[in-house]
């Protein structure tokens, strides 16, 4: 899938959109019976670790936005655990894509930086070397 945009196109609807819903069912009559929650969420791409491009990067559904506190969470209230880091932690490799040009900078400063201080170092060596 390639998308051109992160922003919205003309072609996108407006309006408020059901994104999940929680859904609870007693399972008996009784008045101490457990219940059963199903949450259904309308997009089941939200997740996915399929790469997407957008311009030159890739990058997971699951990384826009909030998806993984979303379904954290989701998972936290089913287990009817609290939630007791509410920022998580941030896993995510930062992939390095520069353009040819970019690519050529990096590269000589990498390369000439450290050849041109050991150049310096012998050069001055040489210099009080002859001083003796």
């Amino acid at each position: 899938m390639k998308i051109q945009t992160t922003g919205k196109i003309d072609s996108d609807e407006e309006g408020k959109f059901i994104l999940g819903v929680s859904l609870e069912k007693q399972v008996s009559e009784e008045e101490n019976a457990p219940k059963a929650i199903l949450y259904a969420i309308s997009n089941n791409f939200f997740l996915a670790d399929y790469p997407i491009t957008i311009q030159n990067t890739q990058v997971s559904p699951i990384e826009f936005y909030n998806n993984k506190d979303y379904f954290l969470n989701t998972l936290a209230e089913l287990t009817k655990k609290e939630a007791t880091i509410s920022i998580r932690k941030n896993i995510g490799a930062v992939q390095y894509t520069p353009n040819l040009t970019g690519h050529n900078i990096i590269r000589s400063i990498i390369m000439l930086y450290p050849l041109s201080i050991l150049i310096l170092g012998m050069v001055i060596w040489h210099l009080r070397r002859k001083k003796r």
